[in-house]
């Protein structure tokens, strides 16, 4: 390092120590003018370190990645700000759930890290790959970079990290339910841990014996190991860990029929667990505790505990617990006789367990995805040994890149020509072809699309009548006046649901059939708006919800009064329906040329643009749009459009997630 280099970096540790953050970022990028390029990798990656302590997250991996390609402009054989920064930078990346990004980043990493031959950064590339994977879910790929780190550092004598090595293989396997493998690597970093005398690794690695010897049902293990965590959490006088030994005990001592101890354990969990606020331990322990007083038949006592999780749980959205709670709450109002609270906690639990289904198969979906691109990924980046001629590495590769795209540039072009001849002769051929297919498309689709409605849509409000009479029927002596007004009004709702969705279908079956004429007439474009706000204004006044109406009273349009009112009665229920509660829903009008634009505004929960693409279409099941519980039949928008284009105008939408949906239709100005 040169003396200059030595000076700049003096002189900014110094700066440091007497700044402020901001100071230290502005006096950083001050200097980052003065030094010559060399030098320029070093004040990116301070930045970086200073931007990533003041938790900006996105500004820090910026400086990291322009730290390592700054770095690798020039010669340096240690290439510490390539590795650090590359590494840093796909640490961001996997906290933000970036996974394949990450992956790239940690695999630079590693190649130069093998190109200086420095195994501690090594082991650490390898590291963090495994975490990248294992939060992927694909295990197979995190044991083998675990595997990766613990060989490299046991070859190149970093035994200081051989505990920590280990015990990821234990939570790797413990993870993938290969319970023995995952002891075996526990058992190893406890071995370390003893040696060394290390009370609080030591502990933790006990606790976790014992946890997996309670999952393969050896008992008597599984309670040796937690004490022996809990002699040592005792002397420490750690409270929060030693809660979590407890809880440990008490869920191993509910296997064993030892209810007495069981509940003597969780009492003592909750207690340290309630002193010093460690909700989430918390609401597990309630969960497991109900569950305990649930098998004991004490009813009454299990569901306040019950309760107390669901409190907990809905706080810190950890849906598991609700799923857990929820469905013993109503298995013990069914066992009470309390049908009414039963059947209530059933739907919340059916509700929580269509929300985890969902989120699964989508995360399947996902992995899949993430899968094919780190396996392509890692394909391109085969090849990490060690180069000999360190000084010529950057020079060739900048030479064979060049001459490789300039050659599949040329491939490409002529491949390109002779497949722009065939394609266009063929095109000639296939366009009469492609305009019948589609004309059959549509014609499936809404075939498709009635039969699906009349299958689905129509059998869920009957099975609902059918449930509510077979249960009226079969405890009609025993149920009260207040539950049969309930029924009664589940009777109604399910009716109500019925007549909505026939008269949909004629709606829609009129316009296919070409029967329903748009018979244009001058209309008040507020009054008719008004009049559509009256029919919803219990369920505005049920969500609290604040209308905002911003429209010209003097303003008038041409349509078909039935029409309008049945686009303008899709688009507001609609609006009410994805909007949450205390929520805003604004109706604007503005005037484009001879058109008048309507917009309803919602500050509900917005689509994604994949979902966007999916309205209006006879082809695609609205049940596979976004994740809301609150899905209808998905013809009201194909109605609203077939109706706006019958009339001349035209119906587009704007939304993202999280922000709300803006849905906008234009109809033709009245003459004045």
């Amino acid at each position: 390092m040169s003396v200059n280099k030595l000076l700049i970096i003096a002189l900014l540790t110094f700066t440091n120590i007497l700044l402020s953050a901001q100071h230290k970022i502005d006096s950083l990028e001050i200097n980052l003018k003065a030094v010559d390029e060399i030098q320029k990798a070093e004040i990116y990656y301070l930045l970086a370190e200073e931007y990533f302590t003041e938790e900006n997250y996105d500004t820090a991996l910026n400086y990291y990645i322009k730290s390592a390609e700054q770095s690798l402009k020039y010669i340096d054989t240690s290439y510490y700000y390539v590795m650090s920064g590359y590494g840093n930078a796909g640490y961001i990346l996997n906290e933000q759930a970036a996974y394949i990004k990450a992956i790239e980043y940690f695999q630079l990493s590693l190649k130069y890290a093998q190109l200086a031959n420095d195994n501690l950064e090594v082991a650490t590339a390898f590291m963090n790959l495994g975490n990248a994977y294992i939060k992927m879910g694909n295990y197979e790929k995190a044991a083998f970079y675990f595997e990766k780190t613990l060989e490299t550092d046991l070859e190149s004598g970093n035994h200081t990290y051989l505990s920590t090595d280990y015990n990821s293989l234990g939570k790797l396997y413990e993870l993938w339910q290969k319970y023995d493998i995952s002891l075996e690597y526990f058992k190893k970093a406890l071995a370390i841990d003893s040696k060394e005398n290390n009370k609080e690794k030591m502990a933790i690695r006990l606790n976790s014996i014992g946890v997996n010897y309670r999952n393969l049902h050896q008992l008597d293990s599984a309670i040796f190991y937690i004490n022996e965590a809990l002699k040592i959490e005792m002397e420490q006088g750690d409270e929060k860990k030693i809660a979590i030994r407890y809880s440990n005990l008490g869920s191993v001592f509910t296997l064993t029929k030892d209810y007495q101890k069981a509940t003597d354990y969780y009492l003592k969990a909750i207690e340290l667990f309630e002193k010093h606020n460690v909700n989430y331990s918390l609401c597990i322990t309630y969960n497991e505790y109900a569950g305990l007083l649930f098998e004991k038949k004490q009813y009454a006592e299990s569901a306040i505990y019950s309760e107390k999780s669901i409190a907990i749980a809905s706080e810190i959205k950890y849906n598991l617990m609700l799923l857990e709670n929820y469905r013993r709450l109503s298995l013990i109002n069914e066992i009470q006789k309390k049908y009414l609270p039963a059947l209530d906690n059933y739907k919340k639990y059916a509700e929580i367990k269509d929300s985890i289904f969902s989120e699964k198969s989508m995360q399947s979906i996902n992995n899949l995805e993430i899968k094919y691109e780190t396996e392509k990924l890692e394909n391109e980046n085969i090849n990490l040994k060690n180069e000999s001629k360190i000084k010529d590495l950057t020079l060739q590769r900048r030479q064979i890149l060049l001459f490789a795209f300039i050659s599949i540039a040329l491939l490409v072009i002529i491949l390109a020509f002779f497949l722009y001849k065939r394609i266009k002769l063929k095109n000639r051929v296939n366009q009469i072809l492609s305009e019948k297919n589609h004309q059959l498309e549509i014609l499936n689709a809404t075939k498709d699309k009635f039969f699906g409605i009349i299958s689905h849509d129509l059998r869920n409000p009957l099975s609902a009548f059918k449930n509510i009479t077979s249960s009226l029927e079969t405890n009609i002596d025993e149920i009260s006046k207040d539950e049969i007004k309930y029924f009664v009004s589940e009777l109604s709702s399910s009716s109500l649901s019925l007549y909505e969705l026939l008269q949909s279908l004629l709606l829609w079956a009129q316009t296919q059939s070409s029967t329903i004429q748009c018979k244009l007439k001058e209309i008040n474009l507020l009054e008719a708006v008004k009049n559509t706000i009256k029919l919803f204004e219990l369920n505005i006044y049920e969500k609290n919800l604040k209308i905002t109406l911003d429209l010209d009273k003097e303003i008038s349009v041409m349509a078909d009064v039935e029409m309008l009112q049945a686009i303008l009665r899709n688009l507001v229920s609609n609006a009410i329906k994805f909007t949450p509660v205390y929520g805003e829903i604004k109706l604007l009008s503005e005037s484009a040329g001879n058109m008048t634009i309507v917009s309803v505004q919602d500050t509900g929960i917005g689509m994604s643009k994949a979902d966007l693409d999916k309205l209006f279409k006879n082809n695609v099941d609205v049940k596979s749009i976004g994740n809301s519980s609150e899905k209808g039949a998905g013809l009201g928008l194909i109605i609203c459009k077939e109706m706006l284009e019958k009339c001349g105008g035209k119906i587009f939408v704007e939304s993202e997630q999280g922000k709300g949906t803006i849905f906008k239709f234009t109809l033709s100005k009245a003459s004045s």
